[in-house]
């Protein structure tokens, strides 16, 4: 499994200065109810213009939206049972993981 991924456009990764990093992290309580499906909340995740998994359910996103506009648009993703904050990241940062999560990090803040 790629802990990293980055769209590419005809061929060329890109990387726009000022896109925001989110961490995005969930908890999905209730697999399989008529309003939570985890498959499409990762697809929507991993839809954003690059990502690095960072644990079983946490990712770093690059995109253009406010952690209001990803959380509306994932929302509908969850039931009342469900949990999913958005936050900012910046640098510094401080931590341990492979080292293609260090560097898609050192490559965005």
């Amino acid at each position: 499994m790629f802990a990293v991924f980055a769209a590419l456009n005809e061929g060329v990764c890109s990387h726009l200065p000022n896109m925001p990093i989110l961490l995005v992290t969930y908890d999905i309580n209730k697999e399989g109810t008529s309003h939570t499906d985890r498959d499409k909340l990762l697809e929507f995740i991993k839809s954003q213009s690059s990502w690095a998994y960072l644990s079983e359910s946490a990712y770093a996103v690059e995109t253009n939206s406010s952690p209001t506009q990803l959380f509306e648009a994932a929302k509908k993703f969850l039931d009342e049972n469900d949990s999913l904050m958005i936050f900012t990241l910046s640098a510094p940062y401080f931590g341990r993981h492979s080292q293609d999560v260090i560097d898609w990090f050192a490559s965005k803040l």
